[in-house]
């Protein structure tokens, strides 16, 4: 698990999605093919699709118990796209808000020189500070996008069309952007 003296380790935390967890791996294949020492943390239920993913790299896993019960989950829930509710997601997201003491624990065990985390695990910055660890906060969701979104939250350009199938302009973007209140996340 230690680095080798000089050895340069960072470690990974993706938030459990496919969307989250896609681009990070793809991260650790490139730090990996630079001979860094990568680790990636994930959750039981996680791993087997992880382990796949990480194929081909030296990259290891360091395994944290999801808390579903909890958080109020059945067991089996350790994923966004097993959540089947908006309680279930909120139940989700909760749980990982508990794995701040183990990542807090391996943190302070491993002494990583980095840590890569998803945005969604906001007390990651605090946690990786209390052990003198740098963190780069990762944010699966395109620059674009987020752009989009601020332009949709700041002039609501949705709420001026008279239903859900008729297309409005997202203002204040560099290019023509139309869509429909039906395309917007619910």
């Amino acid at each position: 698990m230690d680095a080798e003296p000089g050895e340069l380790h960072v470690v990974f935390f993706p938030l459990m999605g496919a969307g989250h967890s896609i681009p990070m791996i793809d991260m650790v294949h490139l730090f990996a093919e630079r001979h860094v020492k990568t680790t990636v943390i994930t959750t039981p239920l996680n791993a087997p699709k992880l382990t796949k993913s990480l194929n081909g790299t030296d990259a290891t896993l360091e395994i944290f118990t999801f808390p579903s019960n909890e958080v109020g989950l059945p067991l089996g829930i350790e994923n966004m796209e097993d959540c089947t509710s908006r309680e279930t997601a909120i139940n989700f997201m909760r749980g990982t808000q508990l794995l701040q003491g183990p990542l807090e624990q391996f943190l302070e065990k491993t002494r990583p020189d980095y840590l890569v985390a998803d945005a969604f695990f906001h007390f990651a910055t605090d946690s990786a500070a209390k052990f003198g660890v740098p963190v780069l906060v990762f944010h699966g969701t395109s620059f674009f996008a987020l752009c989009a979104n601020v332009c949709l939250l700041e002039h609501r350009p949705h709420m001026s069309v008279s239903s859900d199938d008729e297309y409005f302009v997202i203002p204040n973007l560099p290019h023509l952007i139309r869509l429909t209140r039906l395309q917007l996340p619910p």
